[in-house]
């Protein structure tokens, strides 16, 4: 008797619903990170010099110039900055789509230059900050660009960034097989089953890391680590043979997000197993509509194994 595959239906949405999350979204993180570096954040990493106060918010915004580019496409950059519509600000929100940061810093400047004596305590800062280059407006473009690039952020993009994660892990996995973890290795393997000779050996728990995600180095992952293998194309032999030693099976390894399938597909195939563990570093519960998704592939899982089967 085959296993009922279960299918999961494809979520689809318009590209109008998908800006409907995603602009209000962008606004959140936008505000946020404005407000942290307003607040304080910025004047922490400016602590020690003499014109941190002045400084302060000129770079808080231009930490938002940069944070945008890092985190919002291009073509969704102005829609973005559209949700803030205070007069108070909007100036500030035209310059966020300034070309380079520098015209940025430069719109910064001529806009409390053009304003007049009497405004507010910005103002006041930016003009102590022109009056230490020698009134030189050009002198303070390159100065706060110089502090800018000192404060060393937004170097990397996400993908360059996750590269290097990558590399560092794969380095930190090739070092785990050293002298002591070979000897660690040695002992487990050597350990008795505990049964005659005749019979099966039986565990009171079996795990399997489909992928190694993680970088860090738990007991229950590293009790049984080995050097990593090529993906199976088809693993059937290695629920075949965890289905004959153990009862209860661990799924772990870190974020097994694109490895669910090996997950719903071992419930299906393992007869002798009642009890199936997963250890969900990935991207399970970020809303409601996707854990509700995962929860029922499980359960589509476990219903599709033969109703004879414990």
């Amino acid at each position: 008797m085959s296993a009922v595959v279960s299918t999961i239906e494809p979520l689809h949405a318009t590209q109008q619903q998908l800006l409907g999350i995603y602009l209000p979204a962008m606004r959140r993180r936008f505000k946020h990170e404005v407000n942290r570096m307003t607040s304080g954040a910025m004047a922490e990493r400016l602590a020690g010099r003499a014109d941190a106060a002045d400084l302060s918010f000129l770079l808080s915004y231009l930490y938002a110039y940069h944070w945008l580019r890092h985190n919002v496409h291009a073509a969704y950059l102005e829609r973005v900055l559209a949700g803030f519509g205070a007069p108070a600000r909007r100036w500030l929100m035209d310059l966020l789509l300034s070309d380079s940061g520098d015209a940025f810093v430069r719109g910064y400047i001529d806009h409390w230059l053009e304003v007049g004596p009497g405004g507010p305590v910005q103002q006041r800062e930016l003009l102590r900050l022109l009056e230490a280059q020698g009134g030189d407006p050009e002198r303070l473009v390159a100065h706060v660009r110089g502090l800018w690039d000192a404060l060393g952020l937004f170097g990397k993009d996400y993908k360059a960034a996750y590269a290097d994660l990558a590399r560092l892990e794969r380095e930190r996995y090739g070092d785990m097989l050293g002298e002591h973890d070979l000897q660690r290795l040695a002992l487990i393997d050597r350990l008795p089953d505990r049964v005659p000779d005749s019979a099966r050996p039986r565990l009171a728990k079996a795990g399997i890391i489909p992928a190694m995600g993680c970088p860090q180095t738990c007991r229950h992952c590293m009790f049984i680590w080995r050097p990593p293998k090529p993906a199976a194309a088809d693993p059937d032999l290695v629920y075949r043979t965890v289905d004959a030693l153990s009862d209860n099976v661990l799924f772990t390894g870190g974020d097994l997000t694109r490895h669910m399938e090996a997950f719903y597909s071992a419930i299906r195939a393992m007869r002798h197993v009642t009890t199936f563990a997963i250890l969900l570093n990935g991207d399970f519960a970020n809303d409601r509509t996707e854990t509700r998704r995962v929860i029922k592939a499980m359960a589509d899982a476990v219903r599709g194994r033969p109703g004879h089967w414990p």
